[in-house]
């Protein structure tokens, strides 16, 4: 009998101590209706961006970033059951000005998906912790634009303890996010997002919710009022602790520095149809056209690391229609959330080199009409073994996914130019946008522009180099600085 008692207490004890395990692991649990999920304070959206966000007894906010795609934004929205919606509304401390009524919906998981239109740069939110992103948190950044009037005050402002707000008007409402400043791979003390409403017909008082956001460690909310002199300057104060006063300064840039924008920026934007990861995967789902062109999937840490940047921001060439991809360990396609199986769609789970060792350290490729052959009569053609017959056309709504090992790349593809190989680093780009790089390449060293021209200069190395004869799979035939406008000969006078 004492045995059965123990026994008892035992099992008591586990399937409590089992319990607060999954209640903490599982707070977002797929067995949990959406429409009663607690909301994640933290997503990472399908193209790699971060969102920040805070549910309120009335209200949605986030705010979302993304240095690399050039978009920050406010959102405040009202929740009903599973479905939320809201505004958006982008703010200088990147370059977006994107104003857009949004409806997001909660799935089994937390997760988020935009429904309707893609007004949104992101599609899908997934539910992370702080401290799976901690290390990758943007740093406060100059805004990337500011209003031409006294009448309009977006731009970027910066208070006596550093901290900057970057400030919208849209009629009636004033929005901003505020940070302060922080190390890399520390958290702000401030992050909150600011909705306001102008006071009285002249349009410089304003009063509204502030509301702290998962990215900075402050937690308390309040209404903060604030107000724009007739020199430009933001005050304002707060009914709680912290920002009770604050005077902020327009923010400019020294005189003294030479603006990386006295070069005018010459590639182009990453297309909405081109989103991010940090896992090393590729798709290309044909459920979610985006501009006529499926979205496709990129694994930032597995694309060449020569590309080039422009002010900061990662370029994706404008000149492929397909990629090469290397060291993939599975391939399978979806329709929704289950494994396609059916002839003639390959479904190869596990190391693709037991199956085929070519393909597997050689590369698997497809090319289609996408980017710059989009609109093209040519099909699409998914070779041996993405598909067993070699060009065969997706099934509408299909997604096909290749999982790739970490020591993998993957490389960008044109059959106009070159069938089956990765592009030379100086056919990444169209004729023009290539000539403009190079115009630009030659003002940047005319101004001594280090900053601009450093960005530059892991490509321009690239493209001026030979491949190493003893490289297996060398990236592209022999690339030749071009005639006449030798990158080498310009002799840059720093060291980047």
């Amino acid at each position: 009998m004492k045995i059965c008692i123990l026994c008892l207490l035992f099992f008591a004890l586990a399937s409590n101590l089992s319990a607060q395990s999954n209640s903490t692991t599982n707070e977002f649990a797929n067995s949990v209706d959406p429409a009663m999920l607690k909301l994640a304070p933290v997503f990472v959206a399908d193209d790699g961006g971060l969102v920040y966000l805070k549910e309120t007894d009335k209200y949605v906010y986030w705010f979302a970033e993304h240095p690399g795609r050039g978009y920050s934004h406010v959102f405040r929205g009202t929740r009903n059951g599973y479905r939320i919606k809201g505004k958006m509304i982008s703010v200088p401390k990147y370059a977006a000005k994107t104003v857009a009524h949004l409806t997001m919906d909660i799935l089994p998981g937390g997760f988020l998906r935009q429904s309707g239109a893609n007004k949104a740069p992101f599609t899908k939110l997934s539910p992370r912790k702080l401290s799976d992103v901690k290390h990758r948190l943007p740093l406060p950044a100059f805004p990337a634009f500011r209003a031409n009037t006294k009448a309009d005050f977006d731009g970027g402002y910066k208070d006596e303890k550093g901290r900057q707000f970057y400030v919208r008007t849209v009629g009636n409402q004033v929005v901003f996010f505020v940070e302060s400043t922080f190390k890399e791979g520390k958290k702000p003390t401030a992050a909150y997002v600011y909705f306001g409403k102008w006071v009285g017909e002249n349009r410089r008082f304003a009063t509204g919710e502030l509301v702290a956001l998962s990215k900075g460690k402050r937690k308390l909310n309040g209404i903060f009022s604030l107000g724009f002199s007739d020199e430009g300057l933001l005050s304002g104060k707060s009914d709680f602790q912290y920002l009770k006063t604050v005077l902020a300064k327009p923010m400019t840039k020294p005189s003294s520095t030479i603006p990386t924008n006295s070069v005018e920026t010459v590639f182009p934007s990453v297309p909405r149809w081109i989103s991010f990861t940090n896992a090393p995967r590729v798709e290309l789902d044909f459920g979610n056209m985006i501009d006529e062109n499926p979205q496709l999937t990129l694994p930032i840490e597995l694309l060449p690391k020569w590309l080039p940047l422009e002010n900061g921001k990662l370029v994706i060439p404008n000149n492929f229609c397909g990629l090469h991809i290397r060291n993939v360990d599975s391939i399978y396609w979806q329709d929704g959330e289950s494994v396609v199986v059916d002839y003639p769609y390959q479904n190869i789970i596990g190391d693709l080199s037991r199956v085929d060792s070519t393909a597997y350290m050689g590369g698997v490729y497809f090319d289609g009409p996408i980017g710059k052959c989009a609109g093209s009569n040519k099909g699409w053609r998914f070779f041996q073994p993405i598909t067993q017959h070699g060009a065969d056309s997706p099934l509408s709504g299909l997604k096909l996914v290749m999982e790739i090992d970490p020591s993998g790349d993957v490389h960008f593809v044109n059959y106009q130019i070159i069938a089956g190989k990765p592009l030379s680093p100086d056919k990444l780009f169209t004729e023009k946008t290539y000539k403009d790089f190079k115009d630009k390449v030659k003002k940047l060293l005319n101004l001594g522009n280090k900053e601009g021209y450093c960005e530059f200069d892991q490509y321009i190395e690239k493209i001026c180099s030979k491949p190493d004869p003893e490289d297996q799979f060398p990236e592209a035939p022999m690339s030749v600085c071009p005639a006449g406008d030798d990158f080498e000969s310009l002799d840059p006078p720093f060291d980047c």
